[in-house]
This record gives structure tokens, sequence and C-alpha cells, in this order.
């Protein structure tokens, strides 16, 4: 077994010894073991480890109370629940309520609160909102602690094989792509295992996986196959998004007599596969939106190349708080409209982008949004007044459940609205090497409507500081 063995008896141990405190002093004993191991430097207090606001410690409380309430135990010792709708209602207030160190995956987080109470609180003599966060803390710690492996993520591009023989790799995020032949993943991988496993959801296929998908691979490390999958599924559905945006960037799509289809043309693969450091199967994952309609792809070389120049400009670390960040997420969101195959559902997050774009997510201003977009575009009239009418539109969608009933009628809203949605995004591109920050964008905004005459005078009044400021120095 090696270090990974050293590794979990390391770990049995560890849980030997929270039980044996736990067994002699209940959760005080669990607090004096921890400050212990607080003084020898091995471990964050739980105070440190998890958090909530003040206020809400109120709500904390109120919810652990019923989250023990529903919960029982066995003859065995096992602790069970049979009321799943309260479980999952009393886990979501929670994990909303409670911030985890080096935590930020939502689901993650959902699930540490729910074996916390599951594996340690409902067995604790006390079960209250101060052992709570022992428990939580014990349960953070443990899946901290974690010895991060390697793992190999298969994403089946949907794209004819044949399109990228002539590419071996993109990054993106920080994440390389790596381009393999079937044959190659057939010899690297368990690969008949996978498809094997993977026959039920990809029953009713109109295409084959083999001859009209490519398979990307991707290394990644991870605590688990779950941690490694999000981190390599983000590069590769950004790298598939940007894709999808180069042909449809700046074009309008018109459909008659048709159902409403995803206006991207590189679908979500049906199915994804996990496999450990040295090729073995271990499970395999599934796109949850079932696409009829997967049609063999050609992808032109030129198309390929554009993508790969937008994914070098997001290959590096993307700092948080900067306008990179911003721009990966409004591409995200991208993908997302070009995926959706429900035209509410695409022009809603159409709209998200330009909320995103304008800073504006934690409140709708669509007077800032549109103030914001044109200053963005050039004080672009036709923008402006585009804006106001789609406003409506998302008004009436939003407050009234109404959109436009007749598809192609729909269709026209979804194009008028990506006209504005694209020029923004290529604008915002643009502007990546000079507005860097969310606070130097703030400031874009604020001063990108002022008059001529009012820029000069700032310009005039900046640099006379700038100037005494010089003197100052070097005298």
């Amino acid at each position: 077994m090696g270090r990974l063995g050293e590794l979990c008896r390391a770990g049995e141990e560890s849980e030997r010894c929270w039980s044996e405190a736990l067994r002699r002093g209940g959760w005080w004993g669990e607090l004096r073991l921890e400050e212990e191991q607080v003084a020898r430097g091995r471990a964050l207090r739980p105070s440190e480890l998890v958090k909530w606001d003040p206020q809400r410690q109120e709500i904390v409380a109120r919810y652990v109370q019923r989250l023990m309430e529903i919960l029982w135990v066995d003859p065995g010792g096992a602790v069970k629940t049979s009321r799943l709708f309260e479980l999952d209602a009393y886990l979501r207030i929670l994990s909303q309520s409670v911030d985890i160190r080096g935590i930020d995956d939502p689901n993650r987080k959902r699930l540490l609160i729910q074996g916390a109470a599951f594996h340690r609180l409902k067995k604790y003599k006390i079960q209250g909102v101060h052992t709570f966060r022992h428990a939580l803390a014990a349960q953070a710690r443990q899946y901290l602690a974690r010895h991060p492996r390697n793992y190999w993520i298969l994403f089946p591009l949907h794209a004819s094989p044949t399109e990228f023989e002539r590419f071996r790799w993109f990054t993106v995020l920080e994440t390389s792509l790596l381009v393999r032949r079937w044959r190659r993943v057939r010899t690297d991988f368990d690969l008949d295992a996978f498809l094997e496993d993977t026959l039920p959801p990809l029953a009713g296929l109109t295409i084959s996986l083999e001859a009209d998908f490519t398979p990307v691979v991707a290394m990644v490390r991870g605590r688990d196959s779950h941690e490694a999958f999000r981190q390599a599924a983000r590069a590769f559905d950004l790298f598939r998004s940007l894709l999808n945006l180069v042909p449809k960037f700046g074009r309008m799509t018109k459909r008659f007599g048709f159902q409403a289809e995803p206006l991207g043309t590189i679908l979500p693969p049906p199915v994804y596969g996990v496999f450990d450091s040295e090729g073995a199967y271990l499970e395999y994952w599934y796109s949850t939106t079932r696409h009829a309609n997967y049609r063999s792809n050609t992808v032109p070389p030129d198309q390929i190349r554009a993508a790969r120049v937008l994914a070098k400009k997001l290959a590096g670390p993307i700092p948080r708080g900067g306008t990179a960040s911003l721009v990966v997420g409004a591409l995200e969101k991208y993908g997302e409209a070009l995926d959706a195959t429900e035209w509410r559902q695409c022009f809603l997050v159409f709209w998200q982008i330009l909320e995103l774009l304008t800073l504006q997510t934690k409140g709708l201003n669509i007077k800032q949004v549109t103030n914001r977009i044109c200053a963005l575009l050039g004080q672009d009239q036709l923008v402006a007044d585009l804006l106001g009418v789609l406003y409506d539109t998302r008004n009436e969608l939003v407050h009234l459940g109404r959109f436009p009933a007749d598809d192609e009628e729909g269709l026209i809203e979804i194009n008028l609205l990506k006209h504005v949605v694209d020029r923004s995004l290529l604008a915002m591109i643009a502007k990546l090497g000079q507005l860097r920050s969310e606070g130097s964008l703030e400031k874009f905004y604020a001063h990108a409507t002022e008059s001529s005459a009012a820029l000069a005078d700032r310009t005039r009044v900046i640099a006379h500081i700038t100037r005494n400021r010089a003197k100052r120095d070097s005298a």
C-alpha cells in the first residue's frame, strides 16, 4: 500500500481517537482533543473552520434541532430518516447559512453537513448548535485531510474524430484537454468496461459514440472522483462553449416549421467516464438533459483554431474578482444558453449574461444595465432602444410567465437579445488587458457616461496630482 496505506492507517487512528474522546467525555472530550491538536499546530479550531453570521445563529440552531428531530438511530447503530423532504429543506437552509473554510462547492458543503449529522451529531449526548459546529468541523477536517489523487476523465466531444486529427491538446483554466483516438483510449483505459456500463444511458442514441464523437481526456487531481470531475468538466464545457460560440457569434438563426432545438450544434456528451491514474474504470456520469437529435458534426479547422485562440486567453489562472473571471462566467452561461432546449430558458440566460457583465447580479437595475451596455458599445442608440423593449419581454416572462407561444416569434426575441450579448461579450474580451479588476470596470462604467468636458477636466486634475506627487517623491 505504501504511502497511501500509511495515510489510511493514520486516518483510522485519528477516527479511533475521536471515538474514544467522545466515549469518555462527549463533545467536551472532542473539544479538549481538538485544542491539544491546535496547540501542536495540527488543526484549526472548529470556530475557525466552521463559521456563520451571528445574526443567523438562531436560524442555524433552529434547523439543527429540527434536523435532529427527524433522525433516529436503529438497533444496529445506523442513523436513518424517512422524512426526505424535510431533510433536503433543512440541509439547504443550513448549507446556505454556514461557511466552511476551504469548501466553496455548495453540493460538497451540503454533503459534509449531512455526514456530520448522520455519522456524528446524532450520536452525541448533547445535540445543539455548538456540538453541531464541532461535528461539522470534524467532518470537514476529515475531508480536507484526504490525500489528493490523480483521475482521468473521458469526455466524448460531439464532433467527428477526423476533424481533430491535426490538434493534440487545448489548455483551458489550467487544465490540459488531450485529444486522443479511440484506439489509443482503448489501449490506455478500460474502455470496454465503460462502454458496457453505459449501455442503458446510450440506448436510443442515433449516432455512434466511437464513430461520431472525439475522445478528449484530462488528468486532474482531487480528493475524490466528484471533485476531480467537476474541475475537469468546467474546463471541457468552457472549451465546448467556445467551439459553439465561434460559428454563432454575431449571427442570427432562422427556422420555419420546427420544434425548439438548441442553438448550439456541439451538444453535451451523453456520458462521461472516470478512470483512476492507471486507467482502470471507476464510474460513469451522464448528461441530465436528454438530447434526442444528436447529429454527425463537421467542425472546420478554422473554427477549431479560433476556439483555441480564445481558449489561450483563458488558459492561465483566473483570479477571483477580476474581469477575466467575469468573462469566464459569461462564456459559461453563453454555452448554457446555446445548450437550452427551451426558448424561455435561453432568453433568461442571455439576460443573466448582461447582468453579469454590468455588475448587476445582486439586484437588477434596468437603467444601469442599459447605460452600462451602451457605454461598453460606444453609446449605440439601437442597442439602448432594443434593451428597453426586450426588458418588457423579460418582465412578462419572469413575473407573469408569458413568452411568445409561437416558436418562430420566440426565436426572434432570442436573436435580438443575442445580438446585444454577442457585441457586449466581444467588447468585454477586448478590454481584458485594460480593465483587469471589477473595481476598474466599475470606474469605467462610472466615467464612460460623463461628457467630454467633464472627462477632460478630470484628466487635468489627475495629471496635476500625479505631477505634484512625482516632484515630492523625487525631492
